[in-house]
């Protein structure tokens, strides 16, 4: 959102907040939330959530935040206030959602974390891939661009231009029953940044997708055809009407 979304002369806060910035209500509000589309929520990133970190928010592409009793960090600008006394306040050091690095570890859970939330280390994940499998990469930074193209709720899809061979993180959760393809090849996903999704890609212009389709859906559809042709077997087995056996 912006602050053209928050009217300060009318509108309670609370149904503004309600309204615009619950992740549920990303239908009607065109709102990507980090957790996914809907219950089940994946544990990792709920648990970044109720941390409450910097890191986290401007790794997860934050820009915007609507709080009632002052700005939750010293350095974001107020940029609305509404009625009911919550202000909207904008933070300029959000990462996209989709970004290249050129540099990758892996690590386990627990450095992941301290990437993300500890202060004194920078925010390394803005230059470096923090996986927890795959290969670990060592690259010169340099600037790429992802554009995010429309695709619909079980799915995601993005235009890549990469300055050079890196890792393309995405900041949805990472979750079972996920697929990528690099320009229709199926590649490996990853989990980064201990919640997030992340694949190898090679430099130049490319186009990537992810597909959510899990072995439980393949499973219960082809249980849900032999069930239906079971069913179907008794009525070609019987003898027409009239006719009579030798």
């Amino acid at each position: 959102g912006s602050s053209d979304d928050f009217p300060p002369d009318g509108g309670e806060f609370t149904i503004l907040s309600r309204d615009l910035l619950v992740p549920n209500r990303f239908i009607e509000e065109g709102i990507e939330a980090v957790d996914g589309y809907g219950a089940p929520e994946p544990a990792r990133a709920e648990q970044l959530m109720e941390r409450r970190r910097r890191g986290f928010y401007d790794l997860a592409g934050v820009t915007h935040y609507l709080r009632e009793r002052g700005a939750p960090f010293a350095d974001l600008t107020r940029e609305a206030t509404l009625v009911g006394g919550a202000s909207l306040y904008a933070s300029t050091t959000a990462m996209p959602r989709a970004f290249v690095v050129q540099r990758a570890v892996v690590v386990d859970d627990a450095a992941a974390l301290a990437a993300i939330e500890e202060p004194s280390l920078g925010q390394p994940f803005r230059h470096t891939a923090f996986l927890a499998d795959g290969a670990p990469r060592e690259g010169a930074p340099c600037d790429s661009e992802v554009i995010r193209q429309p695709a619909g709720l079980s799915a995601a899809a993005y235009e890549v231009h990469s300055c050079s061979d890196g890792v393309l993180v995405m900041t949805d959760s990472y979750f079972p029953g996920w697929t990528a393809t690099i320009d229709g090849v199926e590649t490996p996903l990853h989990r980064a940044d201990y919640a997030f999704r992340a694949i190898d890609v090679p430099q130049g212009t490319h186009q990537v997708k992810l597909e959510y389709w899990p072995r439980s859906f393949s499973w219960g559809l082809a249980l849900s055809l032999l069930s239906m042709l079971a069913l179907c077997l008794p009525v070609f087995r019987r003898e027409p009407r009239g006719r009579r056996a030798p």
